[in-house]
C-alpha cells in the first residue's frame, strides 16, 4: 500500500476508534443544528417573554383595560407591582426589561381630553436591552391608544366627558359671553350626535369607532440615562456611558471560555503523552498535582479578565461604578470556570474527544447564557434554562459593577451561584481525575 494511503488509513482508523471524537465529528453537528433550529424556530416572530413590570397607581377601569391589553399580548410577561420605585429599580438591576407607571388620575384624564391636558404614562426601559425595549415601547404605545379609543366607544364614558366639559364651562371665569355661547353650542351638538349614535348602535348592533377629536396620550420616558452635561454634579443613573460597557462583559465571558478550553486540552494532552504518569511517579502528592493545575487555570482566567478590563478602562472609556463589585465578580468568575475546566478535563480521554466535548459544552452554555445571542429572541423555556449557565451570572455581575449601579446585596446571589458551580465542578472533576490517573 502506498505510504500516503497507509497514513490516511491509520488516521481514519484512529478517529473511528475514538468513540467520543467520532461523536463530535459526525453526530454532534447534526444534533447542534436540530437543537438550535428548534430554539430559533420562533425567532422570526420577534422577542418572546419580554418582561414588563407595571405600577398601577390609578386602579381605574381605564388603567385595568390598559393592563388587560398588555397581559393579553403573548410576547409580554407582565408583573404587577404597586410601588413605583420598586418597579423602576427592577429595570435598573436588569430583572425587568421595562417598567410602566400608570399615575393616579389616568382614567379621569382620559375623560378630560377635550378640555384638559390629556393623560400621561411614564415608562422606563433597560438601556442594555435595546431589542426588548423597542418591542415594549411600541406595544405600550399601541395599547395606550387602543385604551384611549375605547373611551369613545362606550356611551357612558362619552357622556361623562360631555358632562365634565359642561361643569368646567360653568366654573370657568375667563370666558366671555360669545366664547361661552360657542362652546355651549358645540357641546349641545356633540350631545345630539352621541344620542343619534347610540340610537344607530341599538338598531344596527354596531359599536361605532368613536374616533372624534382627541388629545394624544403623553408617554414620558424616564429610562436610566447618564447625568446631564450641563450639570456635571448631577447623579449618574444606571446607564452605560459607552457601548463598550455592555460588550466588554461578553468579551470576558468568551475569554474565560478560551481559558477553560486550553486548560482541558492541556490536561488531556499530558495524560495521553504520559506526562501525568511521570508526575505521579515523582515525590508529589496527587492533591498537589490537582491543586497546581487548578491554580494555573485560576491565574490564567484572572489574567485574561484583568487584561480585557484594563484595555476597556484605558482605551475604550469603560468606567466601573463599583471597583469592589468588579473585583469580586472577576474572582468569582475565576472560581466558576476553574471548576468547570476541571470537570471537562476529567471527562476527556483523548485530545480529539476532549476538544469536541469541551467546545460543545462551552458553546451551548455561552449561547444559552446570553454571551452571544440576546436571550430575548429565545423561547421562554430557554430563558429559564439560562440559569444553569455560568456565562449568564458572570455577565450579570460585571454589568452590575460597570453600569447598573448594583449593590453588594444585589450581587450576592449571582456570585454565590458562580462559587457553587466552581466548587461542585472542581470536586467532581478532581475525583474523576484521580480515578483516571490510578
Amino acid at each position: 500500500m502506498h505510504p500516503v494511503l497507509a497514513i490516511a488509513k491509520k488516521d481514519m482508523a484512529q478517529l473511528f476508534r475514538d468513540r467520543v471524537g467520532f461523536f463530535f465529528v459526525f453526530i454532534f453537528p447534526i444534533g447542534f443544528g436540530v437543537l438550535f433550529g428548534v430554539i430559533f424556530s420562533g425567532a422570526s416572530d420577534g422577542p418572546s417573554n419580554v418582561r414588563l413590570v407595571i405600577a398601577d397607581l390609578d386602579n381605574s377601569p381605564a388603567s385595568e383595560a390598559l393592563i388587560g391589553l398588555l397581559e393579553d399580548d403573548p410576547k409580554i410577561s407582565v408583573t404587577l407591582d404597586a410601588d413605583r420605585d420598586a418597579a423602576f429599580d427592577m429595570v435598573r438591576t436588569g430583572e425587568q426589561a421595562g417598567a410602566l407607571l400608570i399615575p393616579e388620575g389616568f382614567g379621569d384624564d382620559l375623560e378630560s381630553m377635550f378640555f384638559g391636558e390629556g393623560a400621561e404614562l411614564v415608562v422606563s426601559f433597560d438601556p442594555g436591552k435595546n431589542l426588548e425595549s423597542g418591542v415594549l415601547r411600541g406595544m405600550i404605545q399601541a395599547a395606550a391608544y387602543q385604551t384611549m379609543f375605547g373611551a369613545f366607544q362606550g356611551g357612558a364614558s362619552s357622556q361623562r366627558m360631555l358632562d365634565r366639559a359642561r361643569e368646567s364651562l360653568a366654573e370657568s371665569e375667563d370666558l366671555n359671553f360669545a366664547e361661552r355661547a360657542v362652546i355651549s353650542t358645540f357641546l349641545s351638538s356633540a350631545d345630539s350626535m352621541l344620542s343619534l349614535r347610540e340610537q344607530d348602535d341599538s338598531e344596527d348592533g354596531a359599536t361605532g369607532d368613536g374616533t372624534g377629536g382627541f388629545q394624544p396620550i403623553t408617554i414620558t420616558d424616564d429610562s436610566p440615562a447618564t447625568g446631564s452635561d450641563d450639570d456635571p454634579d448631577a447623579p449618574k443613573k444606571a446607564s452605560p456611558d459607552t457601548a463598550f460597557e455592555i460588550t466588554f462583559p461578553q468579551a470576558v465571558a468568551w475569554g474565560l471560555m478560551s481559558c477553560v478550553l486550553g486548560f482541558g486540552l492541556g490536561v488531556v494532552g499530558e495524560r495521553t503523552r504520559g506526562t501525568l504518569t511521570r508526575l505521579r511517579l515523582a515525590p508529589i502528592a496527587p492533591w498537589q498535582i490537582i491543586a497546581g493545575k487548578a491554580l494555573a487555570c485560576f491565574l490564567t482566567c484572572l489574567g485574561v479578565q484583568v487584561l480585557i478590563m484594563s484595555l476597556g478602562v484605558g482605551v475604550f472609556g469603560v468606567r466601573p461604578d463599583s471597583w469592589g463589585i468588579l473585583i469580586a465578580g472577576i474572582l468569582c468568575a475565576c472560581i466558576a470556570f476553574v471548576g468547570l475546566g476541571m470537570l471537562l478535563a476529567s471527562l476527556g480521554k483523548t485530545e480529539t474527544g476532549s476538544e469536541g466535548l469541551s467546545r460543545a459544552v462551552l458553546l451551548i452554555l455561552a449561547l444559552v447564557g446570553g454571551a452571544g445571542v440576546p436571550l430575548a429572541i429565545m423561547p421562554g423555556w430557554v430563558q429559564q434554562a439560562a440559569s444553569i449557565s455560568p456565562f449568564k451570572w458572570v455577565i450579570q455581575v460585571l454589568d452590575g459593577a460597570l453600569w447598573r449601579q448594583a449593590t453588594f446585596g444585589e450581587v450576592i446571589a449571582p456570585c454565590a451561584v458562580l462559587i457553587g458551580i466552581g466548587v461542585v465542578g472542581f470536586l467532581i472533576g478532581a475525583l474523576l481525575f484521580q480515578r483516571s490517573s490510578d
